[in-house]
Parts: structure tokens; C-alpha cells; sequence
């Protein structure tokens, strides 16, 4: 038969009670569906503990998986002499933040987040590896779209105009062909 004392008892029973504390601050509480769209936002990104410096995955060690996509509006120029070309695009990012899920808060299929909300949520550091120039087109609003579906999935669009370098074999010249590529990394 277990015996206890009553300092063993207390102690076990405020350590129960400090982790019950702990666990309870970290989960979201469970609400009903009903919530209105802002109410949601400020409830995943304003007024809570997500931090926009924290990649998605960090606390699993593992990367985040970022599908990235890329729609060529117009290949604008090819320079033979800087060995070049420029081209605007538009480029799609899409990756999961299962910190930014909202299944239990709205029957809503997606948020669009405006720029200001954009600027709080984790974005991957993509670049181009071979940019020699880079520009956002910010008129009238900067052409960037974030939307943010129920389980987290996050889709982020941004219109760009980059002037990449391309090592070019002009040995044939007016009759060569060149493929330059588009290289990107995280």
C-alpha cells in the first residue's frame, strides 16, 4: 500500500497545477465557428503570441516545404554585352503555418491579408542566385497578395521586375542559341 505525507500531496498538486497553467497559455482556446473574419485575423496574428520572425516549423527542427511558382509576364530585353536579361513575373510562394490555422474559428474557405497584416506573418527568404537587379512594382499599392486558408496554407504573390545575369556562349553569333536560367534559393 502507497502511503503519501501531505507536504508530498501539496507539492504534487501545485506542480500539477503549474503545468496545467503552462499547457493552457499555449493552446488556442477553442471557439465556436461563428467568428467574423477580422475577428479571426486579430485573433491568429494581432493579439497573440505568433511571431512573424519563427519559421512555421522551427520547433520540429525540420525545414519548411515552399512551393514556388513562377508566371512570366514579359521578357523584356536580352543583353548581348552585359550578358543579361531582364523580365517581369509575377512570383507565387505557397507554404503551410499550421500556427495560422482556423478550421475551429470560421466556416470561411480563405482570408485575404492586406499589406499591413502581411508584414506580421512569416515569409521565406527567397532569392534570385543570379540577380544583378530587382524591383517590386509598387503602383498605385504594392502588387503583393496574401491569402490564408483554413488549415494554414498560406499563398503569397508579389509582381516583380528582375534583371538576371546569364553566361552567354557567343561563339556562333548571329546563328548560337542561349538558355539562361532563372536560379532561385532560400
Amino acid at each position: 500500500m502507497l502511503q503519501f505525507d501531505i507536504k508530498t500531496l501539496t507539492w504534487a498538486t501545485l506542480i500539477l497545477a503549474w503545468l496545467s497553467l503552462v499547457y493552457c497559455a499555449r493552446v488556442k482556446p477553442v471557439l465556436t465557428v461563428g467568428m467574423t473574419r477580422q475577428e479571426v485575423l486579430e485573433l491568429l496574428i494581432v493579439n497573440s503570441s505568433y511571431n512573424s520572425r519563427i519559421s512555421p516549423n522551427y520547433e520540429e527542427e525540420h525545414a519548411t516545404t515552399v512551393h514556388v511558382q513562377i508566371y512570366v509576364l514579359s521578357i523584356d530585353s536580352v543583353n548581348e554585352q552585359s550578358m543579361d536579361y531582364t523580365m517581369n513575373m509575377y512570383l507565387r510562394q505557397r507554404w503551410v503555418d499550421p500556427r495560422l490555422a482556423f478550421m475551429n474559428y470560421s466556416k470561411a474557405d480563405m482570408l485575404e491579408l492586406d499589406i499591413k497584416l502581411m508584414s506580421q506573418v512569416w515569409v521565406p527568404d527567397t532569392f534570385f542566385r543570379n540577380e544583378k537587379k530587382g524591383e517590386f512594382h509598387l503602383v498605385t499599392v504594392p502588387n503583393k497578395l496574401m491569402h490564408l486558408y483554413r488549415n494554414g496554407t498560406i499563398y503569397y504573390s508579389m509582381r516583380l521586375s528582375v534583371t538576371l545575369s546569364c553566361h552567354m556562349n557567343l561563339q556562333k553569333y548571329p546563328l548560337d542559341r542561349q538558355e539562361c536560367p532563372v536560379l532561385i534559393a532560400s
